[in-house]
């Protein structure tokens, strides 16, 4: 399964430039949430590392 996502590297990529389409209105208010560039990144509750929040972008995409 290893680089199973590789495939879609390009779609996500635009996925994410483009703005998120096609998400619903909470979802991205989530989103914009979690990458909003005031935080300092200091982990506080609901708040995800980057690694977290690259995933978490991956099962929106293909959701």
């Amino acid at each position: 399964m290893f680089n199973h996502f590789a495939r879609h590297e390009q779609a996500f990529a635009d996925w994410r430039r483009d703005g998120y389409p096609a998400v619903k209105p909470e979802t991205y208010q989530y989103i914009d949430f979690l990458s909003d560039p005031a935080d300092d990144q200091a982990a506080r509750e609901g708040t995800l590392w980057p690694h977290q929040s690259e995933a978490f972008l991956r099962v929106i995409f293909f959701a």
